[in-house]
């Protein structure tokens, strides 16, 4: 059985972001030592890539953990060789890995997106015939270069991928017309414990996160998010906080689409409404201990703002005395946000309008 993690000592931490300030603060309220990985400069290589340094780092912690991120598996190899990594190399593999994902949520007879692997110009042709257009072509390794991947709308389109014919294999993805997309946040205990958190809904480049209490949801779709994430849970052999990606279509149809690491760029919504965060269940489950039962309190909305709508915060800050602010807030992904703020609602559409009409957030034209 894994030893517990006791006051005073060290937890390290590879991530970035507000997840990874969230996961550092609860770890010092454990009476925990806090270590950063090293941070990688803009444009460089992670500096953990260099066995010497993730070695170096592995040997100051009594503990590593991974947040927001997945971690190549050179670096976890290091790392584990050294100190203990209670998540284990499967779920970062698993995410960021699409084929692998993808199999994984198949063998649990779980609904994913029909997708084929292509390599060559042939295999899109052949993709187009089977499974239509519009589609996108993803590199099967998600921190590959060209994470946008390519659009096809016509058969044209194809010459495309002309440079990247035979540099390694992709997926193509048809493109589906998308009524919501959600993410569940679940953490598994050492004993196999299981907690889930509420449903996220997720809109706008993640600029807009959404918790949903149960009377929010259609009673079928609540239950098939629950009962997959749980199935998820079940089969993975991490310890620790993860994530689960769905997306439902304008026809009804639920899909299972990704796996996220311990505390994704949305556990910053969850940080409000519930009895408990995922970075302290995360906390709890590294440290062996049982895990308490989450409950939410009131639903959640929370608005990311760039730094030109800093003004309109300042001002709907006097007007919304009961929405709460936070201008310290950096995403890892989008260096324009400055800020956030969260919003109590049992209307989101109600308060998406309100947090519009204050400047805070401008939302794409939705389909």
């Amino acid at each position: 059985m894994m030893p517990t993690l006791q006051p005073g000592q060290r937890l390290g931490i590879m991530g970035t972001g507000a997840p990874a300030q969230q996961l550092a603060t609860v770890a010092r309220q454990a009476g925990l030592q806090v270590l950063s990985a090293p941070a990688t400069p803009a444009g460089a290589s992670n500096p953990l890539a260099n066995p010497s340094v993730s070695r170096a780092f592995a040997q100051q912690c009594d503990l590593v953990t991974s947040v927001t991120q997945p971690v190549a598996p050179a670096i976890l190899s290091t790392i584990t060789q050294y100190t203990r990594f209670p998540q284990g190399s499967e779920l970062t593999e698993l995410s960021r890995d699409r084929a692998l994902e993808q199999a994984f949520f198949q063998s649990l007879n779980l609904n994913t997106r029909p997708v084929q692997t292509v390599i060559t110009a042939d295999d899109v042709n052949h993709a187009i015939a089977t499974l239509g257009l519009p589609a996108q072509i993803l590199p099967i390794i998600k921190d590959s270069s060209n994470q946008d991947g390519i659009s096809l709308q016509t058969p044209a389109d194809v010459a495309q991928f002309s440079p990247l014919a035979g540099q390694g294999s992709y997926l193509y993805v048809p493109t589906v017309d998308v009524q919501h997309q959600f993410v569940v946040l679940a953490t598994k205990a050492e004993t196999g414990e299981l907690e889930l958190f509420p449903p996220v809904a997720v809109a706008a480049n993640g600029r807009l996160l959404t918790t949903m209490a149960t009377e929010m949801l259609d009673s079928d779709l609540a239950a098939e998010l629950q009962q997959a994430t749980s199935k998820v849970g079940q089969a993975l052999t991490t310890v620790g906080s993860f994530g689960v990606a769905f997306l439902l279509t304008t026809t009804g149809l639920l899909y299972v689409t990704g796996l996220q690491l311990s505390l994704p760029s949305l556990t910053v919504n969850l940080s409000r409404g519930c009895n408990f965060t995922p970075a302290e269940l995360h906390v709890r489950a590294l440290s062996g201990l049982p895990l308490p039962t989450v409950e939410q309190l009131i639903p959640q909305q929370w608005c990311g703002f760039a730094t030109n709508a800093e003004p309109a915060a300042l001002v709907a800050r006097r007007q919304h005395p009961d929405w709460e602010f936070d201008f310290s807030y950096r995403s890892p992904t989008d260096a324009t946000l400055t800020g956030g703020v969260w919003v109590s609602t049992t209307d989101p559409e109600r308060t998406k309008r309100q947090l519009q009409q204050s400047g805070l957030l401008n939302l794409p034209s939705e389909k």
